[in-house]
């Protein structure tokens, strides 16, 4: 559990390093979309290792779909399916980094909605024993700066103060 907080931390960190060293601002969607990729590499490997697995000697495993064996593959592909879709959420946000005129306020408050209400049932039902709560938050809170960094820019040009929007 340590090390799955360090490394959110080291995450975070070099994020932060990189862009004062470059003299940028500070990448907010692609520090969110590494966090989701290490939540998403996390929640595969960990419960493949500490779930999926130890249910193959599961002797009286319910066989709705007919066998052990097609129960155990269902049980496992949808495990695995919020990874793929976390990876296609960082996926996004990573091109909404790198593109900031593609940012889109409904998409990222869906982002914040999501990740928060995560944080908050993470909390719920397992206070102080699952660390993924942190992750859905800090994902959440970094998102929510963007979009705020984004409604200010937009003020900005709007007023015609800024020729150059550098969101």
């Amino acid at each position: 559990m340590i090390a799955f907080v360090g490394i959110g931390v080291l995450i975070v960190a070099a994020s932060f390093l990189v862009s004062h060293l470059l003299h940028r601002r500070f990448p907010h969607l692609m520090t969110a979309a590494l966090l989701i990729i290490a939540v998403g590499l996390a929640h595969s490997i960990m419960g493949e290792l500490a779930l999926i697995s130890p249910l193959k000697f599961v002797k009286d495993l319910p066989t709705p779909r007919g066998s052990v064996e097609q129960t155990w593959l269902v049980i496992r592909v949808t495990w695995h399916a919020p990874t793929l879709l976390w990876f296609g959420l960082a996926s996004v946000l990573i091109w909404m980094e790198m593109h900031p005129v593609s940012a889109s306020h409904p998409f990222l408050w869906m982002v914040v909605a999501m990740f928060s209400i995560a944080s908050f049932v993470s909390v719920l039902t397992s206070p102080l024993g699952h660390v993924a709560w942190l992750y859905f938050l800090v994902i959440a809170l970094l998102c929510l700066v963007r979009i705020t960094l984004l409604s200010r820019q937009q003020a900005k040009v709007g007023t015609g103060v800024v020729s150059h929007p550098e969101i």
